[in-house]
């Protein structure tokens, strides 16, 4: 199940740079699906591009469309074609000092440390799961939503950070 989806959006849409669509059910799931879409909706008629890091973006974005269908086709299929993977850029372009050339370890470089010590896809799950069992835990939801919100913004600090080299 995808429980959190996050776009930075500049400029921003809506007021808004940061679009965090969460659930904690299949049922939000269709509806994270839904607003995903409305986002692309509402992008379509601007020059954007989607600068992801991994194949990851891409094959959820396939397994929604397989699971749900895609009401807003075009607006879908331009989003898509406009995606470009930060990894493969970094990895081509840059020797670092680091343990991988995973987001987290990338990020610091470009000046963005996550908040949170142990930041990572696995803890998220963690964060989700302690939220999923206790919705009054607010701080957990307040924990998730920043490392994602974070993780959006360092795909904005690598890009930049990748046009300096």
């Amino acid at each position: 199940m995808i429980y959190l989806c996050g776009l930075w959006v500049e400029p921003p849409l809506d007021g808004l740079n940061y679009h965090g669509l969460f659930c904690t059910d299949e049922t939000g799931e269709a509806k994270i699906w839904a607003e995903f879409q409305n986002l692309c909706v509402a992008m379509a008629s601007e020059s954007y591009v989607v600068f992801h890091y991994s194949s990851y973006e891409k094959t959820k974005l396939s397994s929604l469309e397989r699971k749900y269908g895609v009401a807003q086709k075009t607006a879908f299929e331009l989003f898509r074609s406009r995606m470009v993977d930060l990894f493969p850029l970094v990895k081509q372009s840059v020797v670092a000092p680091a343990r991988g050339y995973g987001l987290k370890q990338i990020a610091p470089f470009a000046g963005l440390k996550h908040s949170a010590e142990n930041a990572g896809g696995a803890q998220s799950i963690v964060w989700f799961q302690k939220y999923q069992a206790d919705q009054s835990q607010a701080d957990v939801l307040e924990t998730l939503l920043t490392y994602n919100r974070e993780d959006c913004l360092a795909m904005k600090y690598v890009e930049e950070w990748l046009r300096e080299l």
